[in-house]
Order: structure tokens, then sequence, then C-alpha cells
């Protein structure tokens, strides 16, 4: 692992930088993983200020984390006194070994990163979760555990090739943005250890064509690659069908980014320059037959299903159909902001 970050460093221009141009973005808070009492502890760091290397860790929640997850009430201690190493799920600890090892000294962990029982705070650190994932040094990723408990290391007898499917974090629908986002990612899987950043992939095993990670790194503006990335989304697993459209966000932010396309464009997970096209999708053929989400999604949002989507329209379909007026109101920020009101003013043949 040592070996592929530092050849990445070297040698590869396009995981230098995140989406900060400056390359100045620091989280709100991160974990200093040395600690103001030794290695036993960490230290909970806010508003540094100056950037530094830190790392990110892509997880399940299990009922460990929530145990140990940051609170108003334990913030200010979590400050001054830090948080013993040994009192966090044995994954975490894991995590802050491995990152120790390879000489990163600050992680960035959303459930002791981010205050769990302060809206507010919940609100404006996922709206930087695109600048958090994307400026981390590195994202180490819990990919075979399915819990807290479980260890990132596990026994092996030898690098034994396991397909992406098999990998529970992979299915979990926060985590398809984390991946997307990280420049580099080091998959701990239960046979082997796997590197992919915006330019290569490896493995210890030595096979290097395999699918870890969704359609990342090149942002395309064509509303079909939208529509393909919104297709493999929306199969992913949510705890909370309301976190549906928050956890693509940062993934919004960096197409509205990269496409010039104003982030009042977004709406309600489709694009105004898409319709209406966008508005023909349909529940995935080879999927279950799921209830309407009970979310304030507007029906002709993908987002108002509870299972997987498809786009599928012909050319014909869409000249017979005009958007006559659109309208989203959101309470917060755009994109990121529980959706208030959606209207949509459409003519058509019945």
């Amino acid at each position: 692992a040592a070996r592929w970050l530092a050849g990445c460093r070297a040698g590869h221009s396009k995981c230098r930088r995140g989406l900060s141009a400056g390359g100045g973005f620091v989280p709100t808070r991160l974990l200093a993983i040395g600690g103001g009492k030794g290695v036993g502890s960490m230290i909970l760091c806010e508003g540094l200020g100056v950037p530094v290397v830190y790392a990110a860790l892509s997880h399940r929640w299990s009922a460990e984390t929530e145990a140990v997850r940051l609170t108003r009430a334990g913030l200010v201690t979590r400050m001054t006194e830090g948080i013993l190493v040994s009192a966090l799920p044995l994954l975490m600890r894991d995590a802050i070994t491995a990152l120790r090892d390879l000489g990163i000294g600050y992680v960035w962990i959303d459930s002791l990163c981010i205050v769990q029982d302060s809206v507010e705070d919940w609100r404006a650190e996922a709206a930087m979760m695109a600048q958090v994932y994307s400026n981390a040094e590195l994202t180490i990723a819990a990919t075979w555990c399915s819990g807290g408990r479980q260890s990132l290391f596990s026994a092996r007898d030898s690098h034994e090739f396991a397909p992406a499917r098999l990998w529970p974090l992979l299915g979990r629908g926060w985590v398809y943005q984390e991946q997307w986002l990280s420049r580099r990612i080091l998959h701990f899987t239960q046979h082997e250890l796997v590197w992919v950043c915006n330019e290569t992939t490896a493995c210890e095993c030595g096979r290097n064509q395999f699918g870890v990670a969704p359609s990342t790194f090149e942002v395309s503006c064509r509303p079909s690659r939208w529509e393909d990335m919104v297709h493999e989304y929306s199969s992913r697993a949510f705890t909370q069908m309301t976190d549906r459209l928050p956890a693509l966000a940062g993934i919004a932010t960096v197409y509205s980014s990269e496409c010039d396309t104003p982030p009042g464009r977004y709406l309600c997970g489709l694009w105004s320059e898409d319709l209406p096209g966008a508005l023909f999708w349909r529940a995935a053929r080879d999927a279950p037959l799921l209830p309407r989400s009970k979310t304030k999604m507007p029906s002709w949002s993908w987002a108002s299903s509870a299972g997987p989507v498809e786009f599928e329209y012909t050319d014909g379909e869409v000249q017979k159909t005009k958007v006559l007026a659109v309208h989203v109101s959101y309470r917060g920020k755009e994109v990121m902001g529980d959706v208030t009101e959606a209207v949509l003013h459409i003519s058509g043949p019945v």
C-alpha cells in the first residue's frame, strides 16, 4: 500500500489535486490520530485554518458506530480531552493503525466529525461532502466489512481474487459518491488489498481488471451519462430513504461545476437541460415491485421511487412532450436542502 501511494503521489498528475482549485480546502473537523496524549488517543480538531494531509474512511454504519458517534454533548470533551482509540470499534482502530503506518496524521470519519444530533451541522457538512472526499489524500475503504466489529485485517492464506459484487460496502447508497469522488482508494477486502486511483488499479493478486467502483473520475455532460449513473446509484441500499438525494449531492455538485450548469437547474435528481427526456424513467425491469418511497419527492422524479430505475424513451416521445414550466424550492442550500415545493407543467398527448 505504501508503494502504491508513493508511486501515485510521484507520477499521477490526475490524482494530485481535488476540487479545491487552490489546494486549500480543509474539513470543518478532523481527528488528529497522534492524539494529544500519545498514540492511545485522538483529539478532534475544529477549524484548523491551514491545509493538512488527511485521509477519509468509507465504511458501513452499525450499532458499534452509533455508540461512539459525535454529539453536541460530547463535542467539547473530544476537542479538549480527546477520545481513546481503544474505545472505538475494531474497524476504526484498524483504519487508524493503517494510516499511522502510511504516515498520514489526520483522518475524517463521518460519524466522528459530523455532529450527529444537529440537523444544522449535518446539512452543512453533507453539503461539503464532495470537497471532503475529493481533497482527501487517501480514502480507506472497509470494503469487505459489514459492521464496525469486524477487522479490516483478515486472516488469509493467499491473495485470492474476490469479485466486487461480493463486497458488502459497495452496495450502500452513501458509499457510491464516496467512491466516485475519491481520487485514491485503498480497498481492504477479505483476501487482499486493492488500489484504485484516477489513473490506475492494482491488487496484490496481480490482476488489474475488475469493477471495484462505479464509473468514476470522468465527468461527461451527456444526458445519457447522468442517466446511467442514476440507474447504477438507484440500486444501492439505504437505511433512510430520505437520504436518497442528499447522498448524491456531492456528485451533483461536481457535475454542476464541470458542466458549467448552475445548481438552480438541478431539479430533484434531474437536470433542467435534460428535460423532457429525463422524465421518461421507470422501475428497472428486473427489480421487485416496491411501494412508492414515503418522501416528499415529486412523483415525476426518479427519487420518489424506492428501488432501482432505468430510463427508456424514443426521440418521438420526447418531441411530443413539452416542458412549460418547472420550479423547485428548497429549505436550505440548493441541491442539498430539503425539497419544500416541486411543480412541473408539461403538455403532450394523453
